[in-house]
């Protein structure tokens, strides 16, 4: 069965030219949880339910619905849009979480914030963004003049790091939690894309479909249309 697609937003084409541009930063840099792999579907770690695409890209976009999550007891629930290099392992991320583990330190009075997390071959990094309990789009965008990553709250820029890559081999966009009881409670992510180098000039292109990744009981993914599809579980 699949809901109907609530098409809010497309970010287009964006050509950018980001060299001088000055950028706010609106959080702290925290050090995230370290990766637990499940051992079964049911062990108390961390959770996922993501599609993937496998393409080359230099960032990617989503706009990602806020809704209200219950954390049952568990640590936190995350929703975002990924930018991946497989061989090494390299990525920026970029959503919302509702969290109790400090992540959102210093940037909210409570436990939801905006959350990047990079990895450049030394572990997971988080840096949190103050944001409004609404839905917001979330972009993540490679500069080789910069050779920095810079991120995109509602199209504003909130901060950039060097992450250790630029071109990607895949895209990710899903939901996660800490302890596998958590509520995803059906977060849209939709008008899903990623960018490409248009002849020097970067451009937002529509994903126009996916394929599951990680679905790890009880979480999974339910489709909404080619670009977006909702984060369900438990």
């Amino acid at each position: 069965m699949k809901p109907q697609a609530a098409r809010i937003l497309r970010l287009g084409v964006l050509a950018l030219v980001l060299g001088g541009i000055a950028f706010l930063v609106a959080g702290a840099e925290i050090k995230a949880e370290t990766y637990l792999a499940p051992a079964s579907n049911h062990c108390v770690c961390r959770h996922n339910a993501q599609q993937k695409k496998q393409v080359a890209n230099f960032g990617v976009y989503g706009y990602i619905q806020w809704k209200r999550t219950n954390l049952n007891g568990g640590t936190f629930t995350y929703h975002r849009v990924a930018s991946i290099q497989e061989n090494p392992w390299r990525y920026v991320e970029f959503g919302w979480t509702k969290n109790i583990v400090g992540d959102c330190a210093g940037v909210t009075a409570g436990s939801f914030c905006a959350l990047a997390v990079y990895n450049s071959g030394a572990g997971d990094i988080g840096h949190a963004v103050a944001f409004t309990k609404v839905g917001h789009s979330y972009a993540a965008q490679y500069d080789p003049n910069t050779n920095r990553h810079w991120f995109y709250l509602d199209g504003a820029n909130v901060w950039s790091v060097n992450a250790g890559f630029g071109q990607g081999t895949q895209v990710k966009a899903g939901g996660e939690v800490g302890r596998g009881v958590e509520q995803m409670n059906d977060v849209q992510i939709s008008s899903l894309e990623y960018s490409i180098n248009n002849g020097g000039n970067f451009q937002y292109v529509f994903w126009n479909g996916y394929q599951d990744a990680e679905q790890e009981d009880p979480y999974f993914n339910i489709n909404g249309g080619l670009n977006d599809f909702f984060d369900h579980g438990p």
